[in-house]
């Protein structure tokens, strides 16, 4: 009997949700074995082992580094991938009765009621044909409209056609799942297809252990990048997992550099002469404060990762950021600035193995980055595979308490509307307009504090992001009545003067949410 898609689906999503930071160990066996039968998929990849990971390099000396972990999130879909290899099998069938032109169509939502009637016919007499079961034929007619394994938008479905090979398809399905950021996730497909393509690879992936199940579980240190939207709450959740007595915390800007981050000589007074000496930064305050209570796990918290040049901020530290299994730092590292050094030796020799200096297994790396500033200091490959990335969604169960009220086009019609009910109106009608994801209003864009004067930051940072930042280059109308307010000057003139600055469109999706209020009832 067939399986239920969308039941699989949903425990895929929430395995990985679950597991975002879990990892698994490869010994050197293993990794041997995988890159062999991945060289044997992919012949023309030029595949080999780099720092623990598969480098792939293509005609033009192009390269791509597969890191072996993310095979933890192919297995936590498994048992979707397992089931949608057998709807595969019969869609091959199918794609023998039918014509190529409808296979591209495939799957397609509502496909009975879209498709040709002779089209219908041949499905129809394929399932007839096919499953004793009216059950099976339900699911397999759900495989056909794709929403139980695909996520539909606004364009349609996501992912590939059934034209394609199975393997194509249900690597579409599964790159989706695995939450990887669209920069991170390169040859992921590749994995998936090795994972169903080859046996023994899939047997040792499935009996791999696991190291970390969740991000805050073991003692392990760990690197992740928290990443979303402006207002999503990537600190608090940084903050809930690391407490504030054992956490150093600094932020990147453009003007950061290494000898900020790890620190340098400077000059002191010492009485009335001037002295130097070493002043550590905050990634060497944090290996002090590790070193000093090995009981304990501390963090090193980087506010706003992607606002300097990360990786020459981090200089040849970054190397340390390969981690073996217990957390400590998989590669040692030559420390060439003697004050540093120095430093080092006097503060936290434990650190210094035969010289070259190390991370200890309980000091942990946490970051956070607004996805849509992603453009200010893009990162490079060789120092983002190093760092684990965990999307935060602009979906919450908790909004800031607060109301807004509004001009809704007459003198006496004002609406009273939620900061909550607001963000997921604006929301809607910028995902409507293909605003990506990451530009949309995180619920705590705003916090209690702002929304006490809530006309003040609807005119000082509200509609000052949304006009500047957002809808900067297209679609200020679907937002804000630009016919009457042209520009952001007259539009916060506008906002001041509790005129109806917002579109009708805006107006009318309110209105559905909230009774309108009479100023005195306001």
């Amino acid at each position: 009997m067939l399986q239920k898609l969308d039941i699989l689906k949903e425990e895929a999503n929430t395995l990985v949700e679950q597991n975002l930071t879990a990892e698994l160990f490869f010994d050197a066996n293993t990794k041997r074995i995988i890159l062999e039968e991945f060289k044997k998929l992919f012949p023309e990849s030029s595949a080999v082992l780099q720092d623990g990971i598969i480098k792939i390099t293509n005609s033009k000396n192009q390269s791509a580094y597969l890191p072996f972990n993310w095979f933890s999130r192919i297995r936590h879909c498994k048992n979707l991938i397992n089931a949608l290899i057998e709807y595969g099998n019969y869609s091959d069938i199918l794609k023998r009765n039918l014509d190529d032109a409808v296979m591209k169509e495939l799957p397609k939502i509502d496909w009975e009621s879209n498709l040709s009637l002779e089209s219908n016919t041949i499905i129809s007499t394929f399932m007839d044909e096919n499953f004793a079961d009216d059950e099976d034929k339900e699911r397999f007619s759900e495989f056909l409209d794709g929403r139980a394994w695909l996520d539909e938008k606004s364009e349609g479905l996501s992912g590939k056609k059934l034209n394609r090979t199975s393997e194509d398809y249900i690597s579409s399905c599964i790159t989706t799942i695995c939450k990887l950021i669209n920069d991170t996730a390169g040859k992921l497909d590749n994995f998936i297809k090795l994972y169903i393509s080859s046996d023994l690879v899939k047997n040792l992936i499935d009996s791999c252990n696991v190291l970390t199940s969740t991000v805050s579980s073991g003692a392990n240190g760990f690197n992740v990048i928290y990443y979303g939207a402006p207002g999503t709450g990537k600190s608090n959740k940084i903050d809930e997992l690391a407490p504030e007595e054992n956490s150093i915390r600094t932020v990147f800007h453009s003007e950061t550099q290494y000898s900020d981050f790890v620190g340098c000589l400077k000059p002191c007074m010492n009485g009335s002469d001037i002295s130097y000496q070493f002043r550590p930064g905050p990634f060497t305050l944090a290996l002090v404060k590790a070193v000093s209570d090995t009981e304990a796990h501390f963090y090193l918290i980087i506010e706003e990762i992607n606002r300097a040049a990360a990786a020459a901020v981090f200089g040849d530290i970054f190397q340390l950021l390969d981690r073996r299994y217990d957390g400590r730092s998989q590669y040692a590292i030559d420390v060439v600035d003697m004050d540093f050094k120095h430093y080092l030796e006097n503060n936290c020799p434990s650190l210094l193995v035969r010289g070259r200096l190390i991370l200890p297994s309980n000091l942990s790396l946490l970051a956070t980055m607004n996805s849509s500033d992603q453009a200010v200091m893009p990162m490079d490959s060789a120092f983002k595979r190093r760092w684990q990335f965990e999307y935060v969604s602009i979906e919450s169960d908790t909004y800031p308490r607060g109301n807004f009220n509004l001009n809704a086009g007459a003198d006496t019609d004002t609406l009273t509307v939620s900061w909550e009910n607001l963000s997921k109106v604006i929301n809607n009608q910028l995902a409507g307009v293909q605003i990506p994801e990451d530009r949309l209003l995180g619920p705590w864009f705003v916090n209690e504090n702002e929304l006490q004067n809530s006309q003040a930051t609807l005119a000082g940072k509200l509609a000052m992001y949304l006009w500047e930042d957002v809808l900067r280059h297209a679609h200020r109308e679907s937002i804000f009545n630009t016919d009457k307010y042209p520009t952001l000057y007259q539009l916060i003139k506008g906002i001041n003067a509790n005129e109806m600055v917002f579109s009708d469109s805006i107006i009318i999706e309110l209105r559905k949410l909230v009774e309108p209020l009479t100023p005195a009832e306001a």
